[in-house]
Parts: structure tokens; C-alpha cells; sequence
């Protein structure tokens, strides 16, 4: 990307900028003085449970201005954690993330840390000192400087501050009000002045116990210098009254962010606040805009050269396609054979972009690339190949949401191909090598993404084309003794086989997964096994088994007790929450199948069983069928439930944890068999 264009615009404005203080108001902390009472303390009487709270976070941002760099952010922050046990030592490790373009970078100042320990009556400090601070590249203009503090343990109080100071105006700092662990107090305040206006945007489920807003005349002494004057004036100094705009956001006993199964990234749910550059309005000057339009954002992309200029750049893939075109005839061959080049030619290199990292044709002789380089790759194979294809930008599920109603490029990550063969739509994403080619990886299955045209850029939704299958059957023979023995066939299809596939080629071979098997279960002991169409991604693999399950009975005298699920049941809910303030989000859709067949001894009979059930969400989201049937010795179970309803919404949690319930109770349900007399 090029630099932005408000670094361009300030360099020409008169102002030596110096504010004077804002009103007095007491500040929340003050670094170094610490309370005993904090010490003390032994639990958080708002969550008993937490393992450590943030007493208080605070931070500023405001605007000064250097007569060299011209305007700049200045952010400061304070942050005093305390640990309650063991398993809130995390909390002692802290990232801090800076921005950098290729010209200019945000700049770290201030940085310390203390950590507090009550030893003997007294308050032992130990300093952050500089060899536990380290940077590490993030991504292509983020960098993240990482530290943990020293003498951490059991009751420590920690405490660290420091300074940001950016050129980057658009990057006035988020805040967040929410964590993992309950904050006791959160406070932000921002004063702008009145040259630059920002779009304030709240995400969260917690209410702000303070979220004040007001004008105050702030006083700025200048310095008008001919060459940077507006008009004629003369050189001259002088002072001006300016209007800034002030904030004070603050949120008082914070519980802490639960994560949950099924959801996407928490950044789309914790409460905090984010600001978007608008407008800059200077004296005597035209107002220039910042604010976005998809429109705009489509046609920087087009002309990027890391994106859409790459796109141009055939000549080095007329050769593949030209081999493609000669040996397949239909658009769905040509285009399931462009695809199976690039996955097999080129490695992702794990890195998440919208941009080719250099050119695509340099990526595609390296064999190796970024995620937006292998599927550019793609695109313009598919395009030689005579395929309609487009990129498509998106943002993953750990990463946030779109939001189509925020214009912004920033919230994207990842890019995949829209491919349009016969009047039907595909996308494709050439970066996992064991997928066939219509899956989009579960790591993109987040709502919507962008496809990007030379005209007529839209939405589109990114929606499953597989749905996440799998049945296993077990044939099995129990004996007296309790030993059960048999054959196992499990069988999985779309987001399950690719699971199955990735799970086999990390061992290298078939063999070597089966003996990961038998290591992680000592109480699976494999005979024989066969594994069915490994390499032939468009059909379901099965994994077959001939094999022995030990203690997975229970005999008392003349009953043997056995969970017909036998390992293959869910055990507990994975809902866990009283109260869930964001979706269920399960991304594709569930089809689980189990089927036991199980010849019990002779001799013996059923002395009690499960009950058959049904069970049905709402708007058939889903079903649970519980089934239980005896034919002479023969005693069958099929349990399967299913998610066609892919997103619940928090009104909806309840329901579903309700649902989960119901299979988790079936799923722990005996058989018990007795012998005859």
C-alpha cells in the first residue's frame, strides 16, 4: 500500500501546536503508587473465580506537534494487573503493537514496569528491565513489541506504562473495555482539536458507566513561516484560541470475556471503541476527506500493483494454461486442473495478506507464498484457461467481522478465488492442499467477503459448499469377560475428510497415524487397518479397522453395565455459559452419524436399555434422533444429530445449550446386560 495521504496534507499547515493542559480531573492511577490494600487482596469479590483483575487501565490519546514531524498522536497508557493464582500468570505478558509504513514508524517511548510482592510485611519491587523486552514482526506494517514481567507469583500486583507517539493520524488508538479477566476500572480519554474529525464506533454488550463528551477552548502558541503561509502574511508569531472536541469513557466492574465453542474471533463481541479518520479541516484551507466508500476502495485495488496490477501479468502462466487447454475440454475439468496445479506446486507460507508479497510470478518460481499470492496465482491461471474468476477479499474468523456499513480495507486479511463456470458460482482457495476445490477452508466461513471486478464490485456471501460429515459404524461382539472385538468403519466427508486427510499426511505416512492412534489409546489395540481414498479428495475417506476395546465395561456378578457409545459420545455439553452475549456461530453445517452393532454373549439378556428419542430445533435447525433396536442377540443404537442452522443468535443460546443437553444424556445412558439363568 502507499503511504497514506494525511501525512501528505499536514506537512503544509502553519501551527506550532502547543496545548495547554486540559481541565484538571483527577487521574484514575498513578504509576508507582501502589495501595496495600491491593496487595492484600486474595480474590475479586465481583468473580471469585478469576485468577487475576485489572485494577485500573487508563489511557489518554491527544495531538501536539513538532515543528518537525508537523502534527502527531500521542497515546499514554497505564495498566495495574493483580494475579490471584497460578493460572493468571499470563496476565504478566503484555504485546504492544506499532504501526509502520515504508517511510516513517510509530514510536515506543517510556516504557516501564514494576512488579509488586508483599514479602515479610514489606513491598519488594522488581523492575521491567530492557533484556526482557523484545520486537517481533507481526505483519507487513505491524510490528509487536512483547515483554513479560520479572518475580511474578502468587499475589504479585503488576504494573506498566508507556508511550506511543505516531505520525499516522488515521491510527488513533482503539480502546478496550473488556478482557478475559474482570477490569475494576477502564478509563480513556481523547481530546482532538477541532482541525480533525473522527467517526467514533462502540462494539461490546457492556454499558460505559461514564461516557461524557465536550467542547473546551484549548490555547495554541504558532510560528507562520512564508514558506509554509497560506496567504501572504508575514513571518509572525502569535497565539489562537482553538476548539477541541474532549471525550471521557469510562466502565466501571467489567466481568471478564468468556470464550466459548462455536463462535468467531471475541474482537467482534468484547466491549471497546474504535475511531476512523473522517475529515481534516484546516484554517483557510479545503477540507479534506478521509472517509471511505466501498466504491473508492474497489478502485485502489484495482490499480494496487500488489493486487490488481498483478493480475495483468499472464505471460508467465500462458504456458501452463496452454498445456491445460490441450489436454481438457470442459470448463469444470480445466478449472479442477488449474487448481490442482497451484496447490501442488506452490506451499502457503502460513501468512495471511490481501497483497502479493512481491509478484506472483517470483512466488510461483519460489513455490512458495502468501495466501494472496497463491490464489492471484490461481486466478490468473484460471483467467488463461478462459474461466471467469475474480478475487474475492475477506476478513478470517479470527480476525473480525466485516462490517459493510464501515468502508475500510484494513479489516481484510484473506482472499480466495470466485470462479463462475456454466451461470454457477465456486470459490476456491488453492492453499490447502488435501481440500477439494469448491471447499473454502472453516477459517474463512465469516459471514461475507468482497469480490473485486474492474466494474461492478459486490458482496457476497461466504457460505459453506460442504457441510463437516462423518459415520462411524462399529461391528462388535462382546464377550463374557467384557472384552469387545470387531470392525470399525469411519467414514468422512467435506470439512471432516479434509480434518481426517490433514491429521494423516502430518504423520507422512498411513502407518505412522495409526501408531500416533495406538500411543494417544492404550486401550484401542488395532489388528488390521485400510484406509480408502486417501488421494481421492472428491469422495469421502474411510478408515477401517479391525480392532480390540478394553475397559469399556463394567461386570458386577451376573450384569455387565456398558455405554454403547462406547469412546465415541459426547460427553459433556460444549455450552457452557449461564449466559451467552454473542452467536453461536458453528460455520458449516454437522452431520454426525454413529451406528453400533453389537452381538452380546450367549446367555445373555437386555435388563434395561436407553429410550428411544427425538429431539427437533426450531425451524428445523437441527434434529437428534436417539435409536435403539433388538433383533435376538443382535442389539443395534444409532445416534445422529445434526446443525443445518449454522448461525444462532444470542436469544437463540438457550435452545441450542438445551439441545446439546439432550444428546449429552442419551450419550451417557447404560445398557446392562444379564445373564439368563
Amino acid at each position: 500500500m502507499k503511504t497514506h495521504p494525511v501525512i501528505i496534507a499536514l506537512v503544509t499547515f502553519l501551527i506550532f501546536f502547543t496545548a495547554r493542559p486540559a481541565a484538571a480531573q483527577k487521574d484514575p492511577v498513578k504509576y508507582g503508587k501502589i495501595e496495600l490494600s491491593e496487595l492484600e487482596m486474595t480474590s475479586y469479590d465481583k468473580d471469585t473465580t478469576a485468577h487475576a483483575v485489572i485494577l485500573v487501565d487508563y489511557g489518554t490519546s491527544s495531538f501536539n506537534y513538532s515543528d518537525h514531524s508537523g502534527f502527531q498522536l500521542q497515546f499514554s497508557r497505564t495498566v495495574r494487573i493483580k494475579i490471584f493464582h497460578k493460572e493468571g500468570f499470563d496476565n504478566a505478558s503484555a504485546m504492544i503493537p506499532l504501526y509502520h509504513s515504508a517511510d516513517d514508524k510509530e514510536k515506543l517511548a517510556d516504557l516501564k514496569g514494576c512488579t509488586y510482592n508483599l514479602v515479610d510485611g514489606e513491598v519488594v519491587k522488581d523492575k521491567l528491565t530492557n533484556d526482557a523486552i523484545f520486537t517481533e514482526k507481526f505483519t507487513k506494517n505491524w510490528n509487536h513489541v512483547k515483554f513479560t514481567m520479572p518475580s511474578v507469583r502468587e499475589g504479585s500486583v503488576i504494573e506498566y506504562s508507556y508511550k506511543i507517539v505516531s505520525d499516522f493520524l488515521f491510527n488513533l488508538q482503539s480502546w478496550y473495555f473488556q478482557y478475559e479477566i474482570p477490569v475494576c476500572w477502564s478509563e480513556y480519554r481523547v481530546t482532538i482539536p477541532e482541525y480533525f474529525y473522527y467517526n467514533r464506533s462502540m462494539y461490546g454488550y457492556e454499558s460505559l458507566d461514564i461516557n461524557e463528551n465536550s467542547a473546551r477552548q484549548e490555547q495554541f502558541s504558532y510560528i507562520v513561516r512564508p514558506d509554509r503561509a497560506i496567504s501572504n502574511a508575514n513571518t509572525q508569531q502569535g497565539s489562537v484560541q482553538v476548539l477541541a472536541n474532549y471525550w471521557r469513557m469510562a466502565a466501571k466492574d467489567v466481568p471478564a470475556f468468556k470464550e466459548e465453542d462455536f463462535m468467531t474471533s471475541s474482537e467482534n463481541y468484547v466491549t471497546k471503541i474504535e475511531f476512523e479518520l473522517s475529515s481534516i479541516k484546516f484554517p483557510d484551507q479545503i477540507p479534506k476527506s478521509f472517509t471511505q466508500t466501498w466504491e473508492s476502495i474497489d478502485d485502489m485495488l484495482n490499480k494496487e500493483d500488489q493486487f490488481g496490477g498483478q493480475l495483468t501479468k499472464k505471460e508467465f502462466v500462458k504456458d501452463l494454461a496452454d498445456a491445460i487447454n490441450i489436454q481438457y475440454q470442459s470448463p469444470q475439468e480445466k478449472a479442477q486442473a488449474a487448481f490442482d496445479l497451484v496447490k501442488n506446486t506452490i506451499t502457503w507460507n502460513g501468512m495471511n495478506d490481501i497483497l502479493a508479497t512481491n509478484n506472483i510470478r517470483k512466488a510461483f518460481n519460489d513455490k512458495t507464498g502468501n495466501v494472496a499470492d497463491i490464489n492471484l496465482i490461481l486466478i490468473a491461471l484460471l483467467k488463461g484457461v478462459g474461466i471467469e474468476a475474480y478475487p474475492v477479499i475477506l476478513s478470517t474468523r479470527d480476525h473480525g467481522m466485516i462490517h459493510p456499513s464501515h468502508p475500510t480495507v484494513s479489516k481484510f486479511n484473506y482472499l480466495v478465488a470466485q470462479v463462475k463456470i456454466n451461470d454457477k458460482t465456486y470459490l476456491m482457495d488453492a492453499t490447502e492442499k488435501y481440500s477439494p476445490a469448491g471447499l473454502v477452508p472453516f477459517r474463512c466461513l465469516n459471514l461475507k467477503g468482497r469480490v473485486i471486478k474492474p466494474e461492478g464490485s459486490d458482496w457476497v456471501n461466504i457460505t459453506p459448499a460442504y457441510s463437516h460429515k462423518q459415520i462411524i459404524v462399529n461391528d462388535m461382539t462382546i464377550t463374557p469377560e467384557g472384552l469387545i472385538t470387531g470392525k470399525q468403519s469411519v467414514q468422512a466427508d467435506g470439512y471432516a475428510a479434509l480434518d481426517m486427510r490433514k491429521e494423516i499426511y502430518a504423520e507422512n505416512t498411513p502407518e505412522a497415524y495409526i501408531e500416533k492412534i495406538k500411543k494417544q489409546d492404550p486401550e484401542i489395540t488395532i489388528q488390521s487397518f485400510e484406509i480408502k481414498n486417501l488421494d481421492s479428495l472428491n469422495n469421502p475417506i474411510t478408515r477401517l479397522y479391525i480392532m480390540d476395546l478394553e475397559n469399556q465395561v463394567t461386570i458386577a456378578g451376573d450384569l455387565i453395565y456398558l455405554n454403547p457409545m462406547l469412546k465415541y459420545g459426547m460427553s459433556e455439553n460444549p455450552l457452557k455459559l449461564e449466559k451467552r452475549n454473542y452467536p453461536v456461530d458453528f460455520g458449516y453445517p454437522i452431520d454426525e452419524t454413529y451406528i453400533l452393532k453389537l452381538t452380546i454373549p450367549e446367555g445373555y439378556i437386555i435388563e434395561e436399555k436407553p429410550e428411544n428419542a427425538i429431539i427437533n430445533l426450531p425451524g428445523n435447525g437441527g434434529k437428534f434422533i436417539y435409536d435403539v433396536t433388538l433383533l435376538g442377540n443382535l442389539l443395534q443404537i444409532m445416534s445422529k444429530y445434526t446443525i443445518t442452522q449454522t448461525l444462532f443468535t444470542e436469544d437463540q443460546y438457550n435452545i441450542i445449550k438445551e439441545y446439546f443437553n439432550h444428546i449429552v444424556q442419551k450419550h451417557n445412558q447404560q445398557i446392562v446386560l444379564k445373564k439368563a439363568l
